[in-house]
């Protein structure tokens, strides 16, 4: 089960346990972090020397249930189970880095079935989940022993474009005088496509052309990632993205992004291709008579070549 899961595995004896350690030094020294051994109660005396390794040394009862000894770590009435829920493929990824248990969740899909934008809440009772999602909601409720680390109520914000563009404003409040400048980028909430005051509205955004257009429900409708980039005011009529919508200042990024994420203390981050600067898209809108890009951006995205290429296709 090591194995399959991308985890080096090493069986060790009273009789191989020096050799056994020489193995795992070679195999695991340039790592930085602690290696946990496992050892039955009858063996321990055996492997005495492994204490002084810094390794997190788990003693456990063969016969019995009882609790676990340990060196470096809690074991016994202090387990902690921790449960996740995500779609199979990113179950998969995580799986083959050795980032997770080895029960995995069957048919994990997007979770959420819709999202009501009305109101000024941001309660997860605007969200409507699935049926599994539901019946864990209700056993996190009659369990206050399980602590979540995403809260079903802290979702909402990033369901809504037009919220997380509001929460971005308050990135105006980090400037200071001998600081870069840092801002999220211009927008406006787009009702209609056809609204004849539109050009004068965008104007007032400061928003200028090309800019990207997407639908304001960022997940649990089938269209939610349905995008356009235009390039003239006329490209609004009859646009083809779901409404209401947010028009978005479109920034320069030389086809990279950088995807930022924060746990406790620890900062990590990943890379990804995307789309190209503007002037690049201009140049492929014209030879496409200036008709606006429009993607899926889970599935496509707009490239210097043409109208769209898979996006794993970079």
């Amino acid at each position: 089960m090591a194995k399959e899961y991308s985890f080096d595995c090493f069986l060790l004896n009273d009789e191989s346990s020096v050799d056994g350690v020489n193995e795992i030094t070679l195999s695991w020294g340039d790592i930085g972090g602690e290696i946990l051994f496992l050892v039955p109660s009858d063996k321990k005396d055996a492997f005495g020397q492994l204490s002084n390794l810094g390794w997190i040394i788990v003693v456990f009862d063969v016969e019995g249930a009882g609790a676990c000894e340990s060196s470096g770590v809690a074991i016994g009435d202090e387990v902690v189970t921790v449960g996740y829920i995500m779609k199979p493929s990113r179950e998969e990824d995580f799986a083959k880095r050795g980032a997770f248990p080895m029960n995995p969740t069957p048919n994990a899909t997007d979770e959420i079935i819709s999202v009501d934008l009305s109101g000024s809440s941001e309660s997860s009772n605007r969200i409507t989940f699935s049926t599994g999602m539901q019946e864990l909601q209700r056993y996190m409720e009659h369990h206050s022993d399980c602590f979540a680390i995403d809260p079903l109520d802290k979702i909402y914000p990033v369901l809504d474009r037009l919220k997380i563009q509001q929460i971005l404003l308050g990135l105006d409040a980090l400037n200071k005088e001998s600081c870069r400048a840092i801002r999220g980028p211009h927008f406006l909430k787009v009702n209609g496509f056809n609204d004849p005051d539109l050009a004068q509205s965008l104007s007032e955004a400061k928003l200028s052309l090309p800019s990207i257009v997407k639908p304001q429900v960022a997940c649990g409708v089938a269209d939610a990632h349905s995008m356009a980039i235009t390039f003239r005011v006329e490209d609004f009529k009859d646009l083809n993205v779901p409404l209401p919508a947010i028009v978005q200042e479109y920034v320069d990024h030389s086809s990279t992004i950088f995807k930022i994420y924060v746990l406790g203390e620890q900062v990590f981050y990943a890379v990804k291709k995307s789309i190209p600067n503007a002037n690049v898209l201009t140049k492929s809108s014209e030879k496409n008579e200036l008709k606006p890009l429009l993607f899926d951006s889970l599935k496509s995205l707009p490239t210097s070549t043409g109208h769209s290429a898979g996006a794993d296709s970079f």
